[in-house]
């Protein structure tokens, strides 16, 4: 599994091959990597903080309506993992039979 830091150099190694035709300067297409990096880690952090302050008022409204155990987020319940398994099985087994009729017609 690849690294954060692995990705945004291939990512980035792969803009710069991109660019290299455009006549710009390594050092131009650095700075131009580094500046949407920016951006991007920027975006990341507004929406990080509209997520964080759409929980909270959603807390808020379910902690005036229930008390205080209104800010705790309980638990989901589990998926039944062993039925998924066994569809999936059956999906998969019948998709190969059938694969294997219509070859033979």
């Amino acid at each position: 599994m690849a690294t954060k830091e692995e990705v945004e150099k291939k990512l980035m190694s792969k803009q710069l091959e991109e660019k290299k035709g455009e006549g710009e300067t390594e050092d131009q297409k650095e700075k131009d990597v580094k500046r949407k990096r920016e951006i991007d880690e920027k975006e990341l952090e507004r929406l990080a903080v509209e997520k964080l302050l759409s929980e909270t008022k959603r807390n808020k409204m379910r902690a005036d309506r229930e008390g205080a155990s209104g800010w705790y987020d309980f638990p989901r319940p589990k998926a039944n993992k062993r039925f998924a398994r066994a569809v999936i099985k059956s999906a998969v087994l019948g998709n190969s039979i059938s694969s294997k009729n219509k070859k033979t017609e």
